[in-house]
């Protein structure tokens, strides 16, 4: 398990899954969230509900297991959320 740390910028939707886009560095890193409910979410009290699009940049730190998908253009699979 690795661990990235960067603000939330966008999360595009698609079905059941989405890519969670973070701003770190400078950078754009593309994760691919494959099933909501599989993700353990910290620093937040209550139900998390993700909305699609332009996220207000709050940091986070993403809990992933690398698993690249060039075809979906991630870097890998996000297993954790921390919000800080």
């Amino acid at each position: 398990m690795f661990t990235l740390e960067g603000k939330f910028t966008h999360l595009d939707c698609f079905g059941k899954s989405a890519h969670m886009i973070l701003a770190v560095g400078g950078k754009a890193v593309r994760l691919l969230i494959e099933d909501p409910q599989a993700v353990t979410v910290q620093g937040h009290q209550g139900t998390v509900e993700f909305t699609c699009g332009a996220q207000k940049g709050r940091a986070v730190v993403v809990q992933y297991s690398i698993e690249e998908n060039r075809k979906l253009g991630t870097v890998g699979l996000v297993r954790g959320l921390e919000f800080r």
